[in-house]
């Protein structure tokens, strides 16, 4: 991103010089126009034709190697969107309306689907569910189910687990299903590229209702005034400003980690992931997501280091700086991640922390058991504050005050055995270049992700895709190169066995 921000800079000064030129020569509009029109035009044309014949090659690669449990993670992230926003009141009075049956029966079906193929042995996936990650993750939905017994809303915690739980069960039978990096890498380019559609669709609500995607109001109240006052978000399906610049640095990530593979591997199409770069790019910059932001800076570090590249890197952040110091940008950077916001509500993490202090003193009143797993965030804390978000915006935040500490520590270790296994295998000069390559790309988006479950509840809701991924490809390196070690018995007890 550093080094794309860096281009972006010195192309924005060479625009601003041209336009400066024109407009003191605006007599020569049209000189200037021809030359656009027969000089600039045709290689960007050009540009994009390629990158279109490469996008097309790789899509049909992708639908060529399209397997069984490929339309159920589509079912599970159809399932995961929002078609309309509810306050408590009318989730109480109708638990589940029409397009909570759509999620119901979709969710239902990819279970029914699991386990006719689980007792028809196609696929054996039950000790693969319960064990690594998917079995630490499924200790998490053991505590949520436990946690029904004394929820507030114990109906509402029951169904959020077993929904939780039928999507560790596909990362489970995806695991068991899948022999080898190649699979995996099918499985990667299908979740992003329905992720990319569901970020286009956010574009075309810009354009459709400008009035909605593009709100000057933001989230979380207040007023967009900063260099961009606008915030995107996606109208049809509802997507979050938040969720939007999440998805749009993951996308960002795994562009910018095709364009600096690792040693060895060969380099993808650049071209196509060129444009895919700078589409995600401005997209989070227009989501104005400062936790996104953030993790894609950490990520893109980590890209140039883990990919051998960490000299190259420092000289593009020197590049950067002086660009910055030279054209006095420093200012608008911070009015940027500002969004408008005064010091106050920065130092509050945009109301942040009201909702954490008071969950924290609810959790206190019962630190072992919590409230109910989903159902005490949204109805014991958020509906005494009177907001009708629908979390608190933190994955531990909302584990706490819902499991009670236990929830914690299930979490907390899938997330350390997959960052343990993921740096090990891309460091690991024995193993392929597609394994690395595959293993630096998931580092890049679980940094992002991992970031992002301090500011939103990405990891314990319905459904984590972008963490199903970098999760189950650790998981998938761990099994496959798990050692076993065999205890012989000594050469003396042997003799003295024998004697």
């Amino acid at each position: 991103m550093i080094g794309f921000g860096a281009l972006g800079l010195m192309g924005g000064i060479i625009l601003m010089t041209i336009a400066s030129f024109a407009h003191k020569h605006s007599h020569r509009y049209a000189e200037f126009a021809l030359f656009a029109m027969f000089v600039v035009v045709p290689p960007i044309v050009y540009y994009f034709w390629t990158s279109f014949r490469q996008a097309w090659r790789g899509l049909l690669v992708m639908l060529k190697n399209l397997q069984w449990y490929h339309w159920l993670w589509l079912l599970i992230f159809l399932s995961m969107q929002t078609w309309r926003k509810r306050d408590i009141s009318e989730i109480k009075a109708a638990p589940v309306d029409t397009f909570a049956a759509v999620r119901l029966i979709l969710v239902t079906l990819v279970g029914c689907i699991l386990l006719f193929r689980l007792f028809t042995r196609r696929t054996d996936f039950l000790s693969s569910w319960l064990r690594g990650i998917p079995g630490l993750l499924m200790l998490f939905v053991l505590a949520a189910l436990t946690s029904t017994t004394w929820s507030i809303y114990w109906q509402w915690t029951l169904y959020k687990a077993c929904e939780y739980a039928v999507d560790v069960a596909l990362l489970a039978a995806v695991l068991a299903t899948i022999h080898s990096s190649e699979e995996f890498k099918h499985l990667f380019d299908w979740t992003w590229s329905w992720i990319g559609v569901l970020l286009g669709m956010c574009w075309l609500g810009a354009l459709l209702w400008p009035d909605i995607a593009l709100s000057h109001n933001l989230e979380t109240g207040g007023s967009a005034t900063g260099p961009i006052a606008v915030q995107l978000s996606g109208v049809f399906p509802d997507v979050s400003a938040n969720r939007v610049g999440e998805y749009s640095a993951i996308i960002a990530s795994v562009a910018l980690v095709r364009l600096l593979p690792v040693k060895g591997f060969k380099r993808f199409v650049s071209t196509w992931y060129t444009w895919v770069f700078l589409a995600a790019f401005i997209t989070m910059i227009f989501a104005q997501t400062r936790s996104a932001t953030g993790g894609f800076l950490i990520a893109v570090f980590l890209i140039f280091l883990l990919s051998g590249r960490f000299k190259h890197g420092v000289a593009i952040v020197l590049i950067a700086l002086t660009l910055v110091l030279i054209t006095g940008s420093g200012g608008l950077i911070i009015d940027y991640m500002r969004r408008g916001q005064s010091a106050q509500e920065m130092e509050g993490l945009t109301g942040r922390l009201q909702w954490w202090a008071f969950a924290w003193k609810k959790y206190q009143d019962a630190p072992f058991t919590g409230f109910g797993a989903y159902a005490a965030g949204r109805f014991l804390v958020m509906g005494a504050i009177g907001n009708n978000i629908a979390s608190m915006h933190s994955d531990w935040v909302e584990t706490l005050v819902g499991c009670g500490f236990w929830g914690i520590f299930p979490l907390l270790a899938a997330l350390g055995v997959a960052w343990w296994y993921l740096l090990r295998f891309v460091l690991d000069p024995a193993r392929t270049p597609l394994e690395r390559q595959l293993a630096l790309e998931a580092i890049a988006v679980l940094m992002i992700a991992t970031l992002r479950t301090v500011f939103s509840t990405d990891l314990t809701w319905h459904a984590p895709l972008q963490f199903w991924i970098p999760l189950g490809y650790a998981e998938y390196l761990r099994r496959r190169y798990a050692v076993r070690v065999g205890y012989a018995p000594r050469p003396a007890f042997a003799a003295h066995s024998a004697g």
